[in-house]
């Protein structure tokens, strides 16, 4: 690279170089850097996870998604494969603890290993345990979270904070009973909140069959869960597998201005 700049030809030749260095080994420095930015997997060298609200997870599973992620996106940079499959595909990289979290079977061993994926529950980035984690509290999800980081992350969009006096979700006598979703709509009924709630808890609420730590439920506090939603723009979906596809028919451009 010093030699080509040191004679002019490093701009006319860059292409040539990136893909030269897009397959060095080193490349893997690269992607574990920029999701730990972009995605905010630092974040999970520091995660409180409540093992007495998930007793089946443990800190390896933590490690073990950061791996998928890694893995998923390495894959397609040295496979040269369309950004589009960050959003969904029809696969992904387990070990047989990570597919076991997942209740996919047939994956053994403690190695990392391309799995083909039968549903559209997972596959994308979405969907891995990683971030879904960096988006939830110890003992649950939060839907606001998820939705406001799809929005910043995915589509590059930054909802203003929320003003000082408001108020934040409490866990109230008469709420206890309710889902996560039907708190946040009895938080959100004030005008001022809803301005900014309505731009991100739609796609919150698709990602809700996903517990604290990514695995899959139908239901909280013994009610089905209601993961519809309706974005601004328009679109509507009901749960993960329509939230993806909304993304990738109808947000590619932000998607790729936005990574």
């Amino acid at each position: 690279l010093l030699d080509l700049a040191k004679s002019n030809q490093l701009r006319l030749k860059l292409k040539t170089e990136i893909v030269r260095m897009l397959k060095s080994p080193k490349v893997k420095n690269m992607s574990r850097n920029f999701l730990g930015q972009w995605l905010q997997l630092r974040n999970l060298d520091f995660k409180s996870v409540s093992f007495s609200d998930f007793p089946s997870f443990n800190r390896a599973l933590i490690n073990d998604s950061r791996v998928e992620t890694e893995e998923y996106f390495q894959y397609i940079i040295a496979e040269d494969r369309s950004i589009l499959e960050l959003l969904d595909s029809n696969y992904s990289f387990l070990n047989q603890r990570l597919a076991n979290h997942y209740d996919i079977k047939n994956v053994n061993g403690d190695q990392f290993r391309k799995v083909e994926l039968t549903d559209k529950r997972r596959g994308g980035l979405l969907t891995q345990a990683s971030v879904l984690l960096v988006t939830s509290y110890p003992t649950r999800t939060s839907l606001v979270l998820r939705g406001k980081y799809v929005l910043e992350n995915f589509l590059g969009f930054t909802p203003p904070n929320p003003p000082p006096e408001m108020p934040s979700l409490a866990d109230k006598e008469n709420s206890k009973d309710k889902t996560l979703r039907e708190r946040i709509q009895m938080h959100a009924a004030n005008e001022t909140c809803a301005s900014c709630h309505s731009k991100f808890d739609p796609m919150g609420y698709a990602l809700e069959n996903f517990d604290g730590v990514g695995k899959w439920r139908t239901e909280e506090s013994g009610k089905a869960l209601n993961t519809k939603g309706t974005l601004l723009s328009g679109e509507s979906f009901d749960g993960v597998a329509e939230l993806k596809d909304v993304l990738v028919k109808n947000k590619k451009d932000l998607f790729t201005k936005c990574l």
